[in-house]
Formats: structure tokens, C-alpha cells, sequence
């Protein structure tokens, strides 16, 4: 009879067993059970890049004014379409008369120039629309669509090219820096007026 093995034999691997204790056991076993597919593959693909889009973009706040002359000729819901095509999400929307107080608070920063009080009285010479808007880069693509300052120089198909008129009729205000944008749309909107950005052109709720 064969005598009984020795316990201090070593014991052969069972090929069916799933167990295993070595790196190289574990990572042929693991990859062994996954289930992969060019499908799957694709997906985590797709996933990572909004990820990395999400993480990258430049969201930013900017501050818009549809000036009297625009209003006075009936245009600006060509320009608050014109805003939409362009990518904005409008966190807040209201025309309005503006005060002369609230217009000298609003321009201060130009308080000392010469054209101040024109402007003052052009601003309040009848109603406006003012607007927060959001996207990415915000402030210098807003910047773009308006033009240059002067509409004589600004180019094709800016609101200003289309309806500005002269250097202090110019159809539109737009913020010059990310930070005045974010100081501009809180001197007209409290926190509670702006509309979350991802639920800001959401359509309403059916009845």
C-alpha cells in the first residue's frame, strides 16, 4: 500500500479551483471574469471626455443692456434671439425704465468724463432691457457679438453694426471684465432673481 503523503508535500494547483493568492493569479483570474465589450469600451470613452469638458469649461456671468434705441424701434427681441443662438443662457430677464439715480450709481466709474451726463440722459430716455447672461467665456464672446463701441467701426453683423446708430446711441452694454460682470448683474438682480443655468431654458411644466 502506498504509504500516506507527507503533509509537508506541496499540494498541486487545482486547475478548476477560482481561488487564487498570487498577483499574477489574481490579475489573470480578474480579467478572466470581465466582460468586456467595444460598446462598453466606447461608453467609459465618452464618459471621460464630458468629464474632462465639464472640468475644463470657462463658465462665466455677463451683464447685457438693450438700450432705449433698440427698444424705441421694437427690435430687441431680435437681439434677445440673437442672444439665444448665440449660446447664452439668460439667468435673468426685465425691461424696465431705469431712474437717473440708478443709472448715475450704475455708470459712476465714468463719473468724471464729459460725456457723462449724456449718457445719463440717453439711458434714461426710455425703457431698456437688462439681462444676465452665462456661458462659456462669456464676457469677451458677448464683447464680440456687440462690436466695437463705435458702430461706424464695428463689423458686419454685430448688434451694434445692425442697430446702433452713432458712438452715444450704440445698442448695447456689455461687461468688460469677468468680475464687473459678476458686480453689474448684482447691482440689478438679487441672487433669488437668477435662474439656476442648467434649468434656465427649460420648457414650463405641461398642465
Amino acid at each position: 500500500m502506498p504509504g500516506k503523503p507527507s503533509s509537508s508535500q506541496p499540494k498541486q494547483d487545482d486547475p478548476t479551483s477560482k481561488k487564487t493568492t498570487s498577483g499574477a493569479g489574481r490579475g489573470r483570474y480578474i480579467t478572466g471574469e470581465l466582460k468586456y465589450s467595444p460598446l462598453k469600451g466606447q461608453l467609459l470613452a465618452r464618459f471621460a471626455q464630458v468629464v474632462v469638458n465639464a472640468l475644463t469649461m470657462s463658465q462665466e456671468r455677463t451683464f447685457a443692456i438693450i438700450k432705449p434705441d433698440v427698444v424705441l424701434l421694437k427690435k430687441q427681441g431680435e437681439v434677445i434671439q440673437r442672444i439665444l443662438d448665440e449660446g447664452f443662457e439668460i439667468l435673468a430677464m426685465r425691461q424696465l425704465q431705469l431712474s437717473r439715480t440708478q443709472v448715475e450709481g450704475f455708470y459712476a466709474v465714468h463719473k468724471e468724463q464729459p460725456f457723462f451726463p449724456r449718457l445719463c440722459d440717453f439711458i434714461t430716455s426710455g425703457p431698456v432691457v437688462i439681462l444676465a447672461l452665462e456661458r462659456e467665456d462669456a464676457v469677451a464672446h458677448w464683447r464680440k457679438v456687440l462690436g466695437a463701441t463705435d458702430p461706424l467701426e464695428a463689423a458686419p453683423g454685430t448688434i451694434r453694426k445692425l442697430y446702433g446708430v452713432r458712438l452715444g446711441r450704440n445698442a448695447g452694454h456689455g461687461s468688460d471684465s469677468v468680475d464687473n460682470g459678476l458686480v453689474e448683474c448684482a447691482y440689478f438682480f438679487q441672487g433669488s432673481d437668477l435662474l439656476p443655468p442648467k434649468r434656465a431654458l427649460d420648457p414650463a411644466p405641461s398642465s
